[in-house]
């Protein structure tokens, strides 16, 4: 393009204009290939928008007015938040180094919030200095993951190319630990911080006794209706376990109504149960169990081989991230169960803290997966069925490769 070019966009603006008078009328698979359709578009205008803040930055035009950074002349020129502004300019400049994501990114094959999860990593030293040797796979494991996954992946990496940082991070949260009850009228607020592990441990068993609570609702429900919401029963669940742990008898009652008579009596909760033994799934990769397992023996790893990009995973099975020297303490002591994959995330090994083997395979079927596997689906694997894969009527074998995790409502 020479010198005082200007780009048209009129025919975009007609072909909007169309396409929106039309948007009431599609249905069926009509709707779903426009879906698709519309979000490639959004994408390549995202790289549009990227290139047109590189040349901003490359020709000096955010100082014509007097600006410092690029980011003030895109959030003039767009009215976006500082923030949002001071992020696209990070991505832009980002992708100057990253050729083959950049393409990918024009061409619409990558979103981009998996760009910005990307580009999100320039701002750790350590890992802004391997990121550019890993450009072709981070372009392809991009375009074949959801933003979700993205996220998690660059999370491990980063933990990978940087273990002192993570290490940090890990002990800054511990030391940071702290919990508060604050009064405020009729009103009591409850307000924590922990690190990863304990976190993820908080997190797991008070999942369980929700779980409970609403096996317990649901058995009692009236028309459908359920008599506490999802929050009131995780509030019951806590206060509950914290009654037990003192020696107290449960609470038996729910404060909230049932919907169908919004000023009638309380209804009737669960009476107390045996509580079950926490038990929280770590999952790690072999090699970043081997690298972890070096680090502490003294011998350093290679961060910077491309081919491991993919291989690394620390984490709970939610997809909370776990320094990977706290998995290894737990696989050590036996206070969690631990699952190992291999490079391909198939499951190798889930270690027991008894000796019973009841429950095992479906574990592990289950914790291959955060979520359940239909697209979109986000409903926790603790809360799906072990399903087949391929139909076991199909001939489909009994194995952990087999199995995936789907929620109630997509395994019909």
């Amino acid at each position: 393009m020479s010198v005082g070019a200007t780009i048209d966009t009129s025919g975009v603006e007609s072909w909007l204009t169309d396409a929106l008078g039309n948007v009431a009328v599609l249905d069926g698979r009509a709707l779903d290939d426009a879906m698709v359709a519309v979000e490639q578009l959004v994408r390549r205008d995202h790289a549009m928008q990227s290139a047109l803040i590189s040349r901003a930055q490359t020709a000096g035009r955010f100082r014509a007015d007097g600006r410092r950074r690029v980011g003030g002349w895109v959030s003039a020129l767009t009215a976006a938040a500082r923030h949002d502004a001071g992020v696209a300019a990070r991505v832009a400049r980002t992708l100057e180094s990253l050729p083959e994501l950049r393409a990918a990114f024009e061409a619409g094959q990558v979103p981009y919030a998996a760009v910005e999860a990307i580009t999100r990593r320039i701002n750790n030293p350590r890992a802004a200095a391997a990121l550019a040797a890993h450009d072709e796979v981070l372009a392809r494991s991009a375009a074949r993951r959801s933003v979700d996954e993205v996220a998690t992946m660059m999370r491990d990496w980063e933990r990978h190319v940087d273990p002192d940082g993570a290490h940090a991070d890990e002990r800054r949260a511990v030391a940071n630990r702290s919990f508060t009850i604050r009064r405020r009228g009729a009103e009591v607020t409850l307000s924590g911080r922990f690190g990863s592990m304990d976190g993820a441990d908080l997190e797991a068993v008070l999942q369980r006794l929700a779980d409970t609570e609403f096996a317990h609702d649901a058995a009692h429900a009236v028309d459908g209706h359920l008599p506490r919401t999802d929050a009131q029963r995780r509030a019951d669940a806590l206060m509950n376990a914290l009654r037990a742990a003192d020696g107290q008898t449960a609470d038996t009652t729910a404060e909230a109504p049932a919907p169908s008579d919004p000023n009638g009596p309380a209804a009737p909760t669960a009476p107390p149960r045996a509580p079950r033994e926490p038990l929280v799934n770590l999952m790690i990769s072999w090699p970043t169990l081997h690298d972890e397992l070096r680090r502490h023996t003294g011998t350093t790893t290679d961060v910077t081989d491309p081919r491991t990009f993919t291989d690394y995973c620390s984490r709970a099975t939610d997809g909370h991230p776990v320094d990977p020297a706290d998995v290894l303490r737990a696989a050590l002591l036996g206070h969690l169960r631990v699952v190992v994959t291999d490079t391909a995330g198939r499951i190798q090994h889930v270690g027991r803290r008894r000796r019973l083997f009841r429950g095992l395979a479906r574990d592990a079927v289950l914790l291959q997966h955060p979520t359940c596997i239909w697209p979109g689906c986000t409903i926790p694997a603790s809360r799906c069925q072990a399903d087949h894969l391929q139909p076991h009527a199909d001939g489909g074998p009994i194995v952990i490769t087999n199995g995936a995790p789907l929620c109630g409502f997509h395994n019909r």
